[in-house]
């Protein structure tokens, strides 16, 4: 069975026997969206890929962005917890008065 390898814009279609070479030398297993426009990647390659400096700050500069926002919503959530734990015992305490 064949299926779908692309790098960069290079996109070829190989044996599924030799889709592990292709993975190793830097090559996404992709296939095509519903729409039948785009390639959605299946399996992300395994080797060749390099990257470069300004590329990985940004993304360790996201990482820091969403593990900050992570910590907040995480003390925001907790807090509601207490709460919401709060009022169901004042409501049960007006409950038992009646």
């Amino acid at each position: 069975m064949a299926v779908v390898v692309k790098k960069e814009n290079r996109v070829l279609t190989v044996e599924e026997q030799s889709l592990g070479a292709y993975l190793v030398e830097g090559y996404d297993q992709v296939e095509l969206n519903a729409e039948g426009a785009a390639y959605v990647v299946v399996t992300r390659a395994t080797g060749g890929r390099e990257v470069t400096l300004s590329e990985l700050n940004t993304v360790i500069e996201e990482k820091d962005a969403i593990t900050a926002e992570r910590n907040d919503l995480l003390v925001e959530n907790k807090k509601l917890k207490a709460e919401i734990a709060k009022l169901k015992k004042d409501t049960a305490a007006d409950k038992t008065e009646k």
